[in-house]
């Protein structure tokens, strides 16, 4: 398997995993009846399977691990932008790493003043 092709294996592994922790979180809420918590659960299954089946495409491939840390890396990551959090914030992460992309200076300046504030930078 080619590195291109672990990467793409690896994202979709990644999307996977998003997309599970948000059917997941919806499949528990009362606005659904039985027949579309019944669908939820297929796509839950199958959406598990795909991940797993993935995963284990790489591990057979990867000598040196590389996807297998860059995804467990990454996986720990989404957890934690994910947990305990709405989706309109998990975007709202995301607008602030794209905004990183465009200034760095000013998005590292400002994370520097809140922690400051909040005496972060020191625990």
């Amino acid at each position: 398997m080619s590195k291109k092709d672990l990467e793409q294996a690896s994202g979709a592994i990644l999307a996977s995993f998003v997309a599970l922790h948000y059917i997941e979180e919806v499949s528990h809420t009362k606005m659904f009846q039985k027949d579309l918590k019944f669908k939820l659960k297929k796509s839950i299954e199958a959406l598990q399977k795909v991940e797993k089946n993935f995963y284990d495409k790489i591990e057979n491939v990867d000598d040196h691990d590389l996807a297998s840390h860059l995804s467990h890396n990454m996986i720990t990551f989404l957890e934690t932008c994910m947990k305990n959090r709405l989706f309109n914030d998990f975007t709202a992460i995301q607008e602030i790493i794209m905004a990183y992309d465009l200034d760095p200076k000013s998005i590292k300046g400002i994370s520097d003043k809140i922690h400051n504030k909040n005496n972060a930078l020191n625990k």
